[in-house]
Parts: structure tokens; sequence; C-alpha cells
């Protein structure tokens, strides 16, 4: 079930960040996404 909303979370990102291909900045809100959900 985690792993589907991981997959939702990025698939909402990426269509709200199209414009802005910046792997340092998807890692690091990525990072605190995963420190939230736990």
């Amino acid at each position: 079930m985690k792993g589907d909303h991981i997959k939702l979370w990025i698939s909402k990102w990426r269509s709200q960040t199209c414009h802005n291909n910046d792997p340092n900045l998807f890692a690091s809100q990525f990072h605190n996404y995963l420190y939230h959900a736990s």
C-alpha cells in the first residue's frame, strides 16, 4: 500500500514540475515525503 502512495506522489510531483527537471530538488522533496509518511 505504501508503494502505491509513493507511485501516486511521484506521478503527481512530475506532473506539477514537468517544467523543472531538477533531480536534486526531487530527491530533497522525496526524502521529505518519505520522512513525513513514516
